[in-house]
């Protein structure tokens, strides 16, 4: 019985780890949301490498929704940062 209890206190970790890393990616992207509607300007120079990136990649769909991924995440801790 001891082993159930473990593999549930196991999953209900996982699941309560990866809920506060998806919160915290959440309110990130909300910050770079935030602030590219705010100053639009700030961000056309990594928009147009975001861009240029996207069509380097084109033919390769993984390494493609990596890079964009990469850099969403860059932009939105620079973001939040930021503030």
């Amino acid at each position: 019985m001891w082993i159930v209890y473990a593999i549930l206190f196991l999953f209900g970790y996982v699941v309560v780890r990866r809920a506060g890393a998806m919160a915290n990616e959440i309110w990130a992207l909300q910050v770079y949301a935030t602030e590219l509607l705010l100053r639009p300007e700030r961000h056309q120079a990594k928009a147009a490498e975001l861009r240029e990136t996207m069509l380097r990649l084109a033919n390769d769909p993984r390494a493609r929704d990596k890079a964009v991924n990469r850099a969403l995440h860059q932009w939105a801790a620079e973001a939040a940062a930021a503030r």
